[in-house]
């Protein structure tokens, strides 16, 4: 973006990631007290989603597909973390899920401790994050450091953040989104491979390595 829209020499840019906190985000068997406190059930599937309402997050299709999914899975469970934030897009969505009868199968959480984050990404079948946009995106790489199948879009800086260990889907895509659900659901295999994938890539995202490509930079530029 910086060279398409403002012209920079591509040979002056240099990328610094955001880290992750590994002792934080890690897997972990959750606990029958918190499965208890959330009413989780292990006969359910659940796919998990952690942000907000922003119209950027892209939400209404996740429902929309979550939903057509559904007639699959009936067994299948959306869990949304995050505290509403914008009034006109949260009222919308509760609209979509009265409409499309979901108010059972859709279960909206608030902010929660980071102890219980973790046990929702542990306890989730599945990871989704629909952005159109995202300036990096650090929940799917919270979910692969836990060792949750992410699904997320193949926009902006997801694919970089990623790679080829999240199944990417274009974020207009409902009907794509519907069949990744399903297959990440259903297939363990992909599972399997999504969770090795993630926890590899996951680690290599370390507030170290932040630090020491900072401090490069820093004397780059000092050296010029």
């Amino acid at each position: 973006m910086l060279v398409e829209h403002l012209g920079c020499p591509e040979e002056k840019i240099r990328v610094v990631h955001n880290g992750l906190d590994h002792d934080l985000f890690h897997p972990m068997t959750p606990s029958e007290e918190f499965k208890s406190r959330y009413g989780l059930l292990d006969e359910n599937h659940y796919l998990l989603y952690v942000g907000s309402e922003n119209p950027r997050k892209n939400l209404p299709r996740l429902v929309q597909a979550f939903a057509a999914a559904r007639k699959q899975l009936p067994n299948l469970k959306l869990i949304k973390i995050g505290a509403p934030d914008h009034p006109g897009q949260y009222a919308l969505l509760q609209e979509m899920i009265r409409k499309l009868h979901l108010e059972e199968a859709l279960q909206w959480v608030g902010q929660v401790s980071h102890q219980d984050l973790v046990s929702f990404y542990n306890y989730a079948d599945a990871f989704a994050f629909p952005s159109l946009y995202e300036g990096f995106g650090l929940p799917p790489l919270e979910a692969m450091a836990c060792g949750t199948p992410v699904i997320c879009s193949n926009a902006a800086s997801l694919p970089e953040v990623t790679g080829d260990a999240a199944l990417q889907v274009d974020p207009m895509d409902v009907d794509g989104w519907v069949k990744a659900i399903i297959q990440v659901i259903t297939d363990k295999t992909l599972q399997e491979d999504l969770k090795l994938r993630g926890l590899e890539r996951a680690a290599k995202f370390t507030w170290a390595n932040t630090v020491q490509k900072t401090i490069e930079v820093y004397q780059e530029v000092d050296a010029l």
